[in-house]
């Protein structure tokens, strides 16, 4: 019976297991360590079916992380009693005249980038604001740094950090560049906190949006439940779990950040907790707080917004 308790206990932390094994060199694993680690990969690559996209970047060192990732989402969340407890919860009071909408630029591309995007607002007369984004390429608060950005971040930017510098190294210009999209997400969020509105609806300058956009997300926003945390109204290969209600779907997971809804309480967990400290960029992070379960997502079936993948981002990557 002991030996049974130990094998389980064991397969249950596997996956811890094998996060600190690949980090081990090679040469230091020693054979069984290599053997079980090659096991372990191919176990992995088997039941989450990854795509080729991961090797894209050419950093292999990435692969076995994501593929944990994909695995822990597959196996280690019980998304069924997550689905329950939605369920279970009073159902969510929205009010169609309370829509604050803000659309994500920089101040010097914000008629340009969002041209097609304002245009469809003000054809469904839906108000908005522009939300000028943090741009990496000028000096960052000292603050900002050393309160959200983790530990690889904090080296390389309080290392070349100059408040007064206006012309940035090279050497770390997309570190910044991702860290300028983190900290504009990060203080929308804050603003968020400190406003009135229980939500905000937040979109990158380079959406669309659905025809008759507000009445079909007041309508969705009615079917969740009362202690939502994020409505992604559309994401970057998003993992769509069970059904929650019509028109409405449990989200286990999704990269993009450039058209979702946030709760006031979902910024105060994230806030508190996932957005400090972390060398992730923004949508891994928020990701990473949905597999853990610290904050409840769902997702529209159909989305309520796309990408106009014809235009480059100038706030994490050229």
């Amino acid at each position: 019976m002991a030996v049974k308790t130990t094998r389980r206990r064991r397969i249950r932390h596997l996956p811890d297991l094998v996060y600190e094994l690949h980090k081990v060199p090679v040469r230091k694993r020693g054979r069984r360590g290599r053997i079980l680690f090659a096991l372990v990969v191919a176990c992995i690559c088997r039941y989450t079916s990854p795509s080729f996209d991961l090797l894209r970047d050419g950093r292999v060192g990435r692969i076995i992380p994501r593929l944990l990732r994909e695995a822990c989402r597959k196996v280690c969340v019980n998304w069924a009693e997550m689905r329950s407890k939605a369920l279970a919860e009073p159902l969510f009071q929205s009010s169609p005249d309370t829509l604050p909408v803000y659309i994500i630029t920089l101040n010097d591309s914000r008629f340009t980038r969002s041209a097609r995007l304002i245009q469809q607002l003000m054809q469904q007369h839906i108000p908005y604001d522009f939300f000028f984004a943090v741009d990496g390429l000028l000096p960052f608060d000292k603050d900002d740094i050393l309160n959200f950005a983790g530990p690889r971040r904090k080296k390389l930017l309080l290392k070349h950090y100059d408040s007064t510098k206006e012309i940035i190294d090279p050497a770390t210009k997309h570190t910044r560049l991702q860290f300028g999209c983190y900290l504009t997400h990060v203080k929308l969020w804050r603003k968020l906190v400190q406003d009135p509105y229980g939500y905000v609806v937040v979109m990158e300058d380079d959406i669309f949006v659905v025809s008759n956009f507000t009445s079909r997300l007041h309508a969705v926003m009615q079917t969740l439940p009362r202690d939502w945390d994020l409505l992604y109204l559309n994401g970057t290969d998003p993992k769509i779990g069970l059904p929650i209600r019509k028109g409405l779907h449990q989200l286990r997971g999704t990269l993009g950040t450039f058209a979702y809804v946030i709760s006031k309480s979902g910024a105060i967990k994230l806030l508190a907790s996932s957005a400090r400290g972390t060398d992730k960029p923004i949508d891994h992070m928020i990701d990473g707080a949905i597999l853990s379960g610290q904050v409840m997502a769902y997702i529209p079936s159909p989305t309520l917004a796309g990408h106009q993948s014809y235009l480059n981002s100038t706030l994490a990557y050229f």
